[in-house]
């Protein structure tokens, strides 16, 4: 059997969860502030998604999908 090139630690280390919460915002502290800002002032609201291929009525409803493979399947 070939032995991995991973160790636990290294497994661990890339499924932690990120805890800081400017991870995804730049780095620059002027940029990074107005990106703070911005999405403090939207991060409560609920995410609307703009994609044409699917029916608004979807998420009016908020409906389980009886089977969601067909909606792969047209």
């Amino acid at each position: 059997m070939e032995q991995s090139q991973y160790s636990i630690e290294t497994i661990a280390v890339a499924v932690m969860p990120l805890h800081d919460p400017n991870i995804l915002l730049p780095a620059d502290p002027t940029h990074r502030a107005i990106a703070r800002a911005l999405y403090d002032g939207v991060r409560d609201l609920p995410i609307i998604s703009p994609h044409g291929h699917v029916d608004p009525a979807w998420f009016a409803k908020n409906e389980p999908f009886k089977n969601p493979t067909d909606l792969f399947v047209s």
